[in-house]
């Protein structure tokens, strides 16, 4: 499975999983988590020399689109209420 994250304004990813299990809410979890996380350091984990300016995205979204597939039930409630995101 493959979870992308894009911002709507500059089309540039912000975050992104890519798991070998079937579509689920810890995956999804795992691709706002990258969406927040310092992009020189994961590129670093995987050998990969970037600057901050080549990938500058490490913010929370004020909104999140998305299909609702693995964004529904409890745990999303969670999120919302904690990160006062709107879904």
């Amino acid at each position: 499975v493959i979870y992308a994250i894009l911002d709507v304004y500059s089309r540039i990813i912000t975050g992104l999983y890519v798991g070998l299990e079937g579509p689920s809410w810890v995956g999804a979890m795992m691709a706002l988590d990258n969406m927040v996380a310092d992009k020189v350091e994961f590129c670093k984990q995987y050998g990969i020399d970037i600057t901050s300016e080549q990938w500058p995205t490490h913010h929370l979204p004020e909104i999140i689109i998305a299909d609702r597939g693995e964004f529904e039930g409890y745990s999303v409630d969670n999120l919302i209420n904690n990160l006062n995101i709107k879904i």
